[in-house]
This record gives structure tokens, sequence and C-alpha cells, in this order.
């Protein structure tokens, strides 16, 4: 039976400052990547060429996710039903998984294209949930059940297929491979991803984002 403290294992080789570059590296490659968008983009062509954002990675722990318009209501095990060309004013979001000094990382971030003053309701619940475990000391499953009443404050629902997870140097599996979300005890800092799904059931739409908690 797994304990928090088997739970949170690392492997030998963990490096702090490894483990934080890759995250530093992968936010950078994610958001130029979105600067990059453009009207016609479909998921296949964003798709072949997101790796020549991210230079430094050695592989992928996780295939690359890419959702572009009424797609960012799917969950990452779901297949997009629509794939057409994105347009002006709509949405997209990324999901990537690099391994980069043999540390993972793994980000994700909603966008709204030709909109830079675009604000993502995910990343809100997220902020929102992340200081509440800050101060209180949340248990996994805790910090699902207040993402999702932020997440109704907004008029929006918080997906329960996208639950979070452990991360370190890889792989993370062989230390953990259930989500955050069934986690009974406090997560420690550095260690989970927070992943926030959020649907809008009437216009069809999906706002995702996901870090580590407690990131600098």
């Amino acid at each position: 039976m797994q304990t928090k403290e088997t739970t949170e294992l690392t492997g030998e080789k963990f490096n702090l400052e490894s483990y934080l570059y890759a995250r530093e590296k992968a936010w950078q490659g994610l958001n130029q990547l979105a600067q990059s968008m453009r009207p016609g983009d479909t998921e296949l062509s964003v798709k072949e060429r997101h790796l020549d954002y991210f230079p430094n990675q050695e592989k992928s722990w996780h295939p690359p996710k890419i959702r572009l318009s009424g797609d960012t209501i799917c969950s990452f095990k779901e297949k997009s039903p629509y794939q057409r060309p994105i347009a002006l004013g709509e949405l997209f979001f990324f999901d990537f998984g690099p391994i980069i000094r043999g540390h993972e990382a793994d980000v994700g971030d909603t966008f709204c294209l030709g909109d830079e003053g675009f604000i993502n309701p995910a990343k809100e619940v997220f902020q929102l949930t992340e200081d509440l475990w800050k101060k209180t000391g949340l248990t996994g499953a805790g910090l699902y059940q207040k993402a999702s009443e932020f997440a109704q404050a907004k008029g929006l629902e918080l997906s329960n297929r996208m639950n979070g997870h452990r991360l370190s140097d890889f792989p993370h599996a062989i230390h953990h491979k259930g989500s955050l979300a069934n986690f009974e005890s406090e997560p420690s800092e550095l260690l989970w991803v927070l992943e926030i799904h959020l649907i809008d059931a009437v216009n069809k739409k999906g706002y995702f984002y996901e870090d580590i908690l407690g990131s600098p």
C-alpha cells in the first residue's frame, strides 16, 4: 500500500535545478508557439511544427495535446471531433510534456487567437485553488472540490477527466500513477501538476491550464 512518503518519491538522479529548468523551457516553448498561431492553422499543422519551439527536448513523456475551437471541450484522451482550421477570435490550448535534462515538465494554457487581452478563466481557477492550498493545506481531493466551486462561480463546469498527477525525473510513473484528485494527503510543493479544464457547455468552449503546485 502506498503512503504519502512512497507516493512522493523521486529518482536518484532527481535534481531540482534541472527540474525547474525543464519547466522554464517548456513554458518558453509553449508561449512562443502560441505567438506563432495564425488563422488557418490546424491541429495537424501545429503538431508538425511544435518541436521547432522545444529545441532542448530529449523526448516527450506524453504526446502533445493541441485543441482548437470546438475541440477545446475535449479531454486529453478524447479524439478531436472537428479538427477544422482555427479563425480569429477562437480559442485554442496546448498541453506539452517534454523531457529536458532527464526531467519531466508539463505545461498547458489557453489563448484566444488575435485577442492579446484574453484572460484564461482556467488559469484564474488554478491560481485561486493554489492560493487556498498554500494557506490551508488542502488534500489533492480537496483541491479539486474547491476548484469545482470556483468554476461554478464563473458559470463553468470543472471537467472530471483531467485530474492532475505526479511529476519528477523521468519516469514519475514508477513512483505513482494515480491522479492528484484521488490523493487523500496534502500534496507537497513542486511534485504535483494541478490540471484545470473548464467547460462552457452552453457555448461549446473549453479552457485549460496546468502547472506544478508551488512553482516559483
